[in-house]
């Protein structure tokens, strides 16, 4: 059983809910799509490093510790994509997991991980360069969110 984050039991309990109401009810069919980050079409999540990076401003962009986690992202478009396919297929699974397509090469390089993505922003918008923080710093952003 997954358990949530403190403030997101209510996005849980929902989850939940809906694909309850999918078993109970057989002309009810709900699905679940855990999607990735969004991108595109307007969606903000990168804003601040585009910014920085367009800015300059600190010329190097900042990636906690060595950047080595995995963000799965996905467009948006390709959500809406996913949507219409569920409502045409009906597939028998109701809870979907919707992330990008990740091409993992064997020379190592993976596009999803942390510090590619924030280099590649600051390679094709701003400096190129990118700092690795320290344990220090990310003790400070952790208590920011417990």
């Amino acid at each position: 059983m997954r358990t949530p984050y403190k403030g997101y039991e209510d996005i849980k309990l929902f989850e939940t809910r809906c694909l309850n109401m999918s078993s109970k009810y057989q002309h009810l069919n709900c699905y679940v799509i855990a999607c990735g980050v969004t991108y595109g079409n307007g969606e903000d999540i990168f804003f601040e490093w585009f910014k920085k990076a367009w800015l300059q401003e600190p010329k190097a962009l900042n990636i906690l510790n060595d950047g080595l986690n995995h963000i799965p992202t996905i467009h948006v478009n390709d959500v809406a994509k996913l949507v219409k396919k569920i409502l045409i297929t009906k597939p028998d699974k109701h809870y979907l997991i919707a992330v990008d397509k990740t091409n993992f090469s064997g020379s190592g390089y993976d596009k999803s991980r942390l510090y590619n993505l924030i280099k590649s922003v600051s390679k094709n918008v701003g400096s190129g360069d990118v700092v690795l923080e320290t344990s220090d710093n990310k003790n400070k952003i952790d208590n920011r969110y417990q």
